[in-house]
């Protein structure tokens, strides 16, 4: 059976690679799929000296970008070092295409592309900016921001975007009438020799926009700092008046530096109101529990309060129905009307089945029966049917009025229509299941793989409580592909995944660390009660391995157990003790569970 190379396996098979390009001074770091670092060439020292004597196998990637940023940053930017950081991780994570900046007085052109372990290899050669024979290497569809621009007049006229070209001290040269327009000016002589830095503090110190400074300072001084360090890569900054721009820095073909800008404002807008609606949705909610729970204290008292009860719900714009304990409705509305599309008269022929496809005896009041008191249903998701067939979702809210034994009750129910958000969520949510499914899944037996299982970790620590980890190593597993070949072995492992799974109890998660290494959590389960677990998941196994082919050795397991929650301990940690559990178990005759700390 084959196993996931190692990060020592990736860095072997990349050794004679890195030295290679040592010899045509390209610097080489490759990092693993948990973004540490594990090879460098001697180039990658040369062209970024603060490494030197600290950077390490399997050192993470922020440590390495926490030292390049604090040996080119001033006092005053050290402030959004953590932002940048995180910046530099992501942009690891996802670059596609080369950027330039400059380190040291060196200027460089870096590439990173991932690797097929789930690392990502990067490289960074060096350039002359105002050398156009540095930048014809690229291939043809990379070549948007380095083209050759002999004439920039022309080029300013027809690119279709605001722009402005620079010189070697990045000020302005010319620009043209869409970055005038852009940035409120009428003549290209009220920007030219200035820097864009500039040019944003002009645009900012008006004292008219001084609160709204404020709110985006940090914003600002990220973009100021994109812009001076990196070249090809995108930033956004705010501007007075609630506008956005993007911007990239450039170099062309034939060594000019040029700016594009785009105005995103719009885009933006969106997003504010995205929020915006969701923070109204939310306080609806709030404002309809409210509401529920205003319901519930003055229902036993309906026959004296029903004009003023009348009155809230007609004029409300929540849909509101009034119900008896048949199903029929004896008021309802303008709202209710229009989420069901039929006018208030023919609503009121209607019945709650034919509206919701229930009676009200099948929604899940809370309140016991009997008793003369109100009853609620809050938040509950359903289907509603409008007058044309068609289905939406909406939230039930409501309360039912209890009277005497063997009285119709009162029902009076509010419904908040979620369809179209409904709609957006599942969709999300299918593209993050796909997501998850790749990311997190162990392609061969299908239950989780490592990144899985780390993840849990950190959720269940974060959630408090006390929790069990086992660590499950099968005995005479390598027998069995020597003797069958890993196809069999393959296939006995997607059985026991089964097997193990299948012992769990709801709640418990279980994944796959490679070869024949399984991780079990037990959640809310101290060590000594995860025992009993270990031994009926080692029966299992056991007679998964018995019931293999004819001729094949027995199959079984050795247990390591580690409690943690209470406090907060690094994953790795976890992982090892349940390991150093596990070798206990087979020291000690294995298929057994041994408890990590317990006496040998």
């Amino acid at each position: 059976m084959a196993a996931s190379p190692s990060s020592y396996d990736v860095a072997m098979g990349y050794r004679s690679i890195a030295r290679l390009l040592d010899t045509l001074d390209v610097a080489f770091c490759a990092f693993d799929a948990q973004d540490r670092a594990i090879l460098w060439n001697e180039t990658f020292l040369l062209f970024f000296p603060e490494h030197r004597g600290h950077i390490f196998e399997g050192e993470p990637y922020q440590e390495n970008l926490r030292r390049f940023y604090l040996s080119r940053m001033s006092s005053d930017d050290v402030a959004l070092l953590e932002r940048h950081v995180a910046e530099g991780v992501l942009r690891n994570r996802t670059q596609t295409r080369p950027f330039h900046f400059e380190h040291n007085g060196r200027w460089v052109r870096v590439s990173s592309v991932p690797e097929s372990s789930g690392g990502r290899l990067r490289i960074w050669v060096q350039i002359q900016a105002n050398d156009p024979n540095q930048l014809r290497d690229q291939q043809p569809e990379r070549m948007a921001s380095a083209i050759a621009i002999p004439d920039p007049s022309a080029f300013l006229d027809t690119v279709g975007a605001a722009a402005a070209f620079l010189d070697a001290q990045r000020r302005i040269v010319s620009v043209n009438a869409q970055f005038l327009a852009i940035y409120g000016f009428t003549d290209a002589q009220e920007v030219v020799t200035k820097t864009y830095a500039e040019i944003v503090h002009d645009l900012w110190c008006n004292t008219e926009v001084a609160e709204e400074r404020e709110l985006h300072e940090h914003d600002i001084s990220v973009a100021l700092v994109d812009a001076l360090y990196f070249s090809g890569a995108p930033f956004e900054l705010p501007l007075p008046g609630k506008r956005w721009v993007r911007i990239t820095m450039n170099w062309s073909g034939d060594g000019q530096m040029y700016a594009l800008h785009w105005d995103i404002t719009e885009s933006k807008r969106h997003e504010t109101e995205l929020r915006e609606s969701e923070r109204r949705a939310k306080d609806t909610q709030r404002q309809l529990r409210a509401v529920t729970n205003d319901l519930r204290l003055e229902t036993h008292r309906l026959e004296q309060t029903e004009e003023r009860i009348r009155k809230t719900f007609v004029s409300s714009g929540i849909p509101t129905i009034v119900v008896l304990d048949d199903g029929s409705l004896i008021d309802a509305n303008r709202a209710a009307g229009a989420m069901f599309e039929y006018g208030i008269d023919d609503l009121l022929r209607c019945t709650l089945n034919d509206l919701i496809g229930m009676d009200l005896s099948d929604i899940a009041f809370e309140g016991e029966r009997g008793n003369q008191e109100s009853q609620i249903v809050s938040g509950v998701e359903i289907d509603f049917y409008r007058k044309g067939g068609s289905r939406g979702c909406c939230q039930l809210f409501g309360a039912r009025s209890l009277r005497v034994a063997g009285a119709a009750s009162h029902a009076v129910l509010h419904m908040l229509d979620v369809t179209t958000r409904k709609s957006e969520a599942l969709a999300n949510e299918e593209k993050l299941l796909r997501l998850q499914r790749d990311a997190f899944n162990d392609p061969l037996t299908g239950v989780g793989n490592r990144r899985y299982l780390e993840l849990m970790l950190r959720d269940w620590l974060a959630d408090g409580g006390v929790h069990a980890l086992l660590f499950l190593d099968l005995d005479g597993f390598k027998a069995v592909n020597d003797l069958a070949g890993h196809a069999a072995g393959d296939s006995l492992l997607r059985k026991i995944a089964k097997v193990i799974s299948k012992t769990l109890r709801v709640g418990d998660v279980m994944g796959r660390l490679g070869g024949d290494e399984f991780l079990v959590l037990l959640r809310h389960c101290e060590p000594l009660r995860a025992r009993p677990l270990a031994v009926k998941i080692i029966a299992a196994v056991n007679a998964a391995g018995a019931s293999s082919e004819s001729g094949m050795p027995p199959v079984g397991a050795s247990i390591g157990i580690r409690g943690f929650g209470g406090e907060d301990e690094p994953v790795h940690s976890l992982i090892s003790d349940a390991d150093v559990a596990c070798y206990a178990a087979k020291r000690a005759g294995k298929n057994r569970a041994e408890v990590f700390g317990d006496a040998d």
